[in-house]
C-alpha cells in the first residue's frame, strides 16, 4: 500500500518519515513581526517545523516547510530556525539532517531580514556538510527561489513526482523575459523545464515515488553513500 507524504502537513511528513514515536518537535520558530502591516496573520511556527527523530534507527535532525502558509516562503524567523538546526547538527553530530522542503523562496514581505536569514541558513548548511554531516533534502512540494539554492547545496536531493524545481519560476521568467522565453500557462513547457522528471533526467536530483517506504529507503542509501 502506497503511503504518500505530499498531502500531509509538516508534522505529518516528519512523523511519516521517522521511526514510530521518535519525533520530538522543537520550540516554534516564532511569529513574524513583519506581516501584520500586510494584513496577514502570522503563525507561531512561521511556516517551518524542526525536530529530532530517528529514521531507520539513525539519529537525525529534521525540518519540514509548510507550503500552505505563504507558499512556504522563508521569513526571518523561518530562516533562523533552519540555521539553528544546522548549528545544532554540528554540536550534536547526528547521522544526518533531513529536510522536507516546499517553498517559493524568500518571503518578500520581509525583504532584507529574510534574505539575510536564508543566507545564514545556507552558510550553516555548508558548515554542517564540512563537519561531515550528510544533509539530505526531499522536495515534497514546489521549490523555487532561495529555497532551491538551499536544496541544491545539500548532499542529495529527491524530488517527488509532480514537484517543480528551479531558481526562478515560470511566472517570474515570463514577466521578465516574455512568453517567447516560456509561457507560464503552458503546462507541458513548464513540466519540460521545471518538472521533477526533467530535473532527474538532467542529473540534478533523484526522482523518488511519493511513498513513505521508498523515501525511507532513499534516505538510507543517501546517508550510507554520503557518510564521511
Amino acid at each position: 500500500m502506497t503511503v504518500p507524504i505530499a498531502p500531509l502537513d509538516p508534522r505529518g511528513r516528519l512523523a511519516a518519515l521517522a521511526d514510530p514515536g521518535t519525533v520530538r518537535i522543537d520550540a516554534a520558530a516564532g511569529a513574524s513581526a513583519h506581516l501584520a502591516r500586510f494584513g496577514i496573520e502570522a503563525r507561531d511556527d512561521d511556516g517551518v517545523v524542526t525536530a529530532t527523530a530517528s529514521i531507520g534507527g539513525r539519529r537525525v535532525l529534521a525540518a519540514a516547510q509548510d507550503e500552505r502558509f505563504l507558499r512556504g516562503a522563508v521569513g526571518a524567523n523561518h530562516g533562523r530556525a533552519l540555521a539553528d538546526l544546522f548549528a545544532r547538527a554540528i554540536e550534536r553530530r547526528p547521522d544526518a539532517v533531513v529536510l522536507a522542503m516546499a517553498s517559493g523562496g524568500v518571503r518578500l514581505h520581509e525583504a532584507n531580514a529574510a534574505e539575510l536569514a536564508l543566507a545564514r541558513a545556507l552558510r550553516a548548511l555548508v558548515d554542517a556538510r564540512v563537519a561531515g554531516i550528510p544533509v539530505l533534502a526531499i522536495a515534497a512540494g514546489d521549490v523555487f527561489g532561495g529555497a532551491s539554492v538551499l536544496a541544491a547545496a545539500c548532499d542529495r536531493l529527491a524530488l517527488l513526482p509532480g514537484v517543480r524545481y528551479g531558481l526562478s519560476g515560470p511566472a517570474v521568467i515570463e514577466a521578465a523575459r516574455g512568453r517567447g522565453e516560456i509561457a507560464a500557462d503552458d503546462a507541458s513547457a513548464v513540466e519540460e523545464v521545471f518538472g521533477a522528471a526533467a530535473r532527474a533526467r538532467a542529473g540534478i536530483a533523484d526522482l523518488v515515488d511519493d511513498d513513505v517506504s521508498a523515501l525511507r529507503a532513499w534516505i538510507d542509501v543517501a546517508i550510507r553513500n554520503t557518510a564521511p
